[in-house]
């Protein structure tokens, strides 16, 4: 990441390289060729953050746009300690980083956002402020007639999610203090040359400070010999810090997701409340329908799972001698700095390799979801249940068949099951996520993790359908089963986690 902390705004974003080999930009270490460990202390007065919402801002213009990036110094504020050290390459696409540091800090306001609106809607819907988008046939035993369907849940409520991800970072912060970060352009001076080295050598003393690392992986990350200095110095400076593994890939899939289930769920209903269509499309039926547009966005969502192949494949065949740096001068400071540390350039590639893997691979040993972003991949299709337990309280349905239908279905299954498919698409997907050779190979990978998929959401609708229409008691043991199911999910994944690092302490 040597640009990040060793230059100003690059001219050229697509070579990270260019200004520096270019002469347009100093080395950041001329006047000292080998490392010394005074170098990593810190002067108080160049300790400068910024909060990681302020970062976001604006739509992450400080990410896009060179112009901000150069005032970006003035806009940071004296620190002691710094909450997060944002370690990066500004050789991968801003967009990817502002996507994913959105959804981290975001997902919580887009929940709240989604939660109001829909239940704002829905209550305006009840007493007729909203108007009625259409009519769809239920078919129970105690209530078998055409109820009405408003979606505002589906039509607003997902819609003021996004915007309220967009505006998070502009909202107060009540409850808590703003993170405040490092960040490279912000927390250096990219302006006085003096400074701007000074801030350079200081880097130990920058990660001592931080209590988090946290790693905005992309695949260019490990072939930085800059970002892999803050690695070394990071463990080596604040052997109690956290390191986080982040890679940017995760939040692509979420968002993948989660505007597929949404056009997934808008075309269900749109076909549902078509004329005579309960009658003619059927849910089973319907769900064919959806194969093409699912291939697709499959097909997207595993090319984005794949890179965590390359992630494992990285750290395995990690080789410092490969890592790229801008100068000569450079790339000698560093190696002795990891000499220094880690007594070779050897151990140190052996420690990448292995104590180092294993921390950072932790909570990524398996293919789940993170339980807070399945719940926002699972808003949309909960509000298909929302809009249809409002649809029969507004039909005037019974009491047993409201609450049959609110704990059989719309919890039961488009909550809990639908987090249960959810689950069970990314384990699938990061089985079948090993490349191959042919586009057939591909895409029959596809097809089959698809059909599997289907028939895992076609049991989920089932077994929701026949609580629900089994009454109250069967509807709540629906749920119930469900829960204990996504339970033992998470439980077992937590417990494989025990295991896994008992064995490796014992061997």
């Amino acid at each position: 990441m040597e640009v990040e902390v060793v230059a100003a705004v690059q001219l050229d974003e697509t070579d990270p390289e260019d200004d520096i080999q270019s002469g347009k930009l100093a080395s950041p270490v001329t006047k000292s060729r080998s490392f010394q460990p005074g170098l990593l202390t810190v002067d108080p007065s160049l300790m400068r953050g910024i909060s990681l919402s302020e970062t976001l801002q604006h739509g992450g213009r400080l990410w896009r746009s060179k112009k901000y990036r150069s005032a970006a110094w003035s806009s940071s504020q004296p620190a002691e300690h710094f909450d997060v050290f944002l370690s990066h390459t500004w050789a991968t696409e801003w967009h990817w980083k502002y996507l994913s540091l959105s959804l981290q800090t975001g997902w919580k306001h887009a929940l709240l956002a989604w939660l109001a609106t829909a239940a704002a809607t829905e209550l305006l819907w009840c007493f007729d402020v909203l108007p009625t988008h259409g009519f769809y046939k239920v078919q129970h035993p105690d209530f078998a007639q055409d109820v009405p369907f408003g979606g505002w849940a589906m039509f607003l409520a997902v819609p003021m999610s996004v915007l309220a991800l967009v505006l998070a970072p502009h909202w107060p912060n009540f409850c808590h203090q703003p993170e405040l970060c490092f960040l490279d352009v912000a927390s250096i001076n990219q302006d006085d040359e003096s400074l701007k080295q000074q801030g350079i050598y200081s880097l130990g003393g920058f990660l001592r400070a931080s209590k988090e690392l946290r790693i905005l992986w992309s695949t260019p990350y490990l072939s930085r010999l800059w970002c892999i200095f803050e690695v070394a110095a990071f463990r080596t400076e604040n052997p109690n810090g956290q390191i986080t593994l982040a890679p940017l890939y995760v939040e692509v899939v979420v968002v993948v997701l989660w505007f597929g289930s949404w056009a997934a769920m808008i075309s269900v209903r749109i076909l549902q409340i078509s004329p005579a269509g309960a009658e003619r499309f059927p849910l089973p039926f319907i769900l064919p329908g959806l194969a093409l547009p699912a291939l697709l966005l499959y097909h997207a969502f595993r090319n984005n799972l794949a890179r965590k192949l390359q992630l494992l494949r990285g750290l395995e065949s990690f080789d410092l001698a490969k890592t790229q740096c801008g100068k000569e001068e450079d790339k000698e400071f560093i190696h002795g700095a990891i000499v220094e540390w880690y007594g070779s350039l050897e151990a140190f590639t052996t420690y990448v390799k292995g104590p180092l893997r294993e921390e950072l691979l932790l909570d990524h040993s398996s293919n789940k979801l993170p339980l807070e972003y399945a719940l926002v991949v699972v808003m949309p299709i909960s509000s298909f249940g929302l809009d249809g337990l409002v649809g029969l309280i507004k039909a005037k349905a019974s009491t047993n068949v409201v609450l049959s239908f609110l704990f059989g279905y719309a919890l039961g299954t488009t909550f809990i099951g639908a987090m249960l498919c959810i689950q069970l698409l990314m384990v699938l997907g990061g089985a079948c996520s090993r490349e191959q050779t042919s586009i057939i190979g591909r895409a029959a990978q596809s097809v089959v993790v698809l059909l599997t998929l289907g028939a895992g959401s076609v049991l989920a609708v089932r077994v929701g359908v026949m609580g629900y229409h089994g009454g109250v008691a069967s509807s709540c043991l629906t749920c119930v089963l469900m829960m204990m199911a996504l339970w033992l999910i998470h439980a077992g994944h937590r417990r494989a986690q025990e295991v896994h690092a008992f064995w490796r302490r014992w061997r």
